[in-house]
């Protein structure tokens, strides 16, 4: 018969050895012949005191390959990664550094997106509005050959082009579109 103290019996002694328990945050706890030791299960990794599995967990935004490693500047987790979203079309080049899209040198972007060539020859200068070479073109050119830019409009000369600005509407290429 077991040992007993007033009809109750006595607590078993537990043998020397590893206790494990289950703690907060995914941990088990190792009870042996020192201190807990707390630890993650194999096959996860602690993350500011949460078990997580890293094949999964490090592709968030904030803990983009390794943990608290947050990713900013418009960038967002790709494999473990804090990359630019690529939303560049036609010639233009993703700049990884600012998240921009660009033309690739010696091209100009224009205003419908694409890259344009800004060298132009034969005494022709590029103008930024219809986004091509062309002879340059004088407001004196414009009057004689147009007009000039009508009632209230001074024309203004630009980029080897013409414009026509008007104090109410602001300015425009005759030969394009309003806003310039």
């Amino acid at each position: 018969m077991p040992p007993s103290l007033g009809g109750r019996p006595l607590p078993r002694r537990r043998r020397p050895g590893v206790v494990a328990k289950s703690v907060g945050g995914g941990k088990v706890c190792e009870k042996g012949g020192g201190a807990p030791r707390c630890v993650c299960p194999t096959g996860t990794t602690d993350c500011n005191g949460q078990c997580v599995d890293p094949n999964t967990f490090f592709n968030t935004n904030q803990d983009c390959g390794s943990c608290g490693n947050a990713c900013s500047g418009g960038k967002t987790c790709q494999n473990g990664q804090c990359r630019c979203p690529n939303n560049c079309t036609g010639e233009q080049i993703l700049n990884e550094s600012t998240c921009t899209c660009e033309c690739p040198p010696d091209t100009t972007l224009c205003w419908n997106g694409s890259c344009v060539s800004s060298n132009c020859t034969g005494g022709q200068t590029f103008d930024q509005y219809s986004c091509m070479c062309v002879d340059p073109y004088t407001c004196e050119d414009f009057t004689r050959d147009y007009g000039g830019c009508g009632e209230g409009g001074t024309c203004t000369e630009s980029g080897g082009a013409i414009l026509c600005c008007y104090p109410d509407y602001g300015c425009y290429n005759p030969f394009g579109s309003w806003g310039y």
